[in-house]
């Protein structure tokens, strides 16, 4: 039986964690191996890790470092052939990880796997089942409920296979993102260097999104769309071949006209740093 190593990133989560480490816990997987990494919390979240799994390894960082370059450091410091990412605020269905290293063991040509995340308690409500591409090179989280081929797996539960990473010779990660849509841009990665991805209905969960992050609901949002919007943009520049710039370069850039021009008008702050930023690395 092979080892997963779960990876579990924290920032003020200790109002979800318990119940996300219940659900790990509980599984009928029972050869994994935990990894917290806290981004600096103040509330207590690592001794919240230290209570229901004591053997769990547990990184303490002086400063929030975000999803990307914390997921990153837990990553190299393992070495287990399957890694599991998943967000404090998701909670697996007892056979989550079992499924999951189902899928991996039948078709070695899968990077990464997902099962269904629900929005509610009821299942009545996806989040994803995956990540959907759209010609235009918008990036969806996918939301039906059947199995099969997926474009990509979604940060929330990133189950994956260590040596998908490794052939890229790239951090699991791009550094400079801090979060948001790190995903996507492994998702394009792996698919770029011809490795699928899978969703299984097999396996359930439920990812009450945002619960228990301490920063105001605004706040939030407008930090959000500036790290959604910035990374994107690094993404296409970073992954989009130059065939797929012949082919559908058109209806990419028309759609990013017409987003930039709504930032322009809504959030002219957002648009502004983003490309500051974009700017300096390009």
């Amino acid at each position: 039986m092979d080892t997963v190593r779960v990876i579990v990133v924290t920032h003020n989560n200790k109002d979800v964690l318990p119940r996300c480490l219940r659900a790990l816990n509980e599984q009928t997987y029972r050869k994994c191996k935990l990894t917290v990494v806290d981004n600096a919390s103040s509330d207590g979240s690592l001794d919240v890790a230290k209570e229901y799994v004591p053997d769990a390894k547990r990184i303490h960082l002086n400063t929030n470092t975000g999803f990307a370059k914390a997921n990153n450091m837990a990553f190299e410091q393992s070495e287990e052939e399957y890694v599991f990412l998943l967000n404090p605020d998701c909670f697996l269905g007892p056979n989550y990880i079992q499924e999951m290293v189902n899928v991996m063991k039948e078709n070695l040509k899968i990077a990464s796997c997902t099962g269904v995340l629900y929005l509610d308690e009821q299942c009545s409500q996806v989040d994803t089942a995956g990540l959907v591409l759209k010609p235009w090179h918008k990036i969806e989280e996918r939301k039906e409920e059947g199995a099969g081929e997926v474009w990509g797996v979604s940060g929330a539960a990133l189950f994956f296979r260590r040596s998908a990473v490794t052939e890229l010779h790239q951090p699991l990660f791009d550094p400079w993102f801090h979060s948001y849509k790190e995903d996507a841009d492994l998702a394009y990665r792996l698919r770029n260097a011809g490795w699928i991805s899978w969703c299984t209905n097999q396996a359930k969960a439920i990812h009450l999104r945002g619960v228990g992050v301490n920063i105001t609901r605004s706040e939030r949002l407008l930090q959000n769309r500036y790290w959604s919007y910035r990374n994107h943009i690094w993404i296409l520049l970073k992954n989009v071949s130059t065939k797929t710039w012949i082919s559908k370069g058109v209806f990419i850039l028309i759609y990013e006209i017409l987003k930039a021009l709504y930032l322009l008008v809504k959030e002219p702050k957002v648009l502004v740093k983003a490309w500051k930023d974009i700017i300096r690395v390009v």
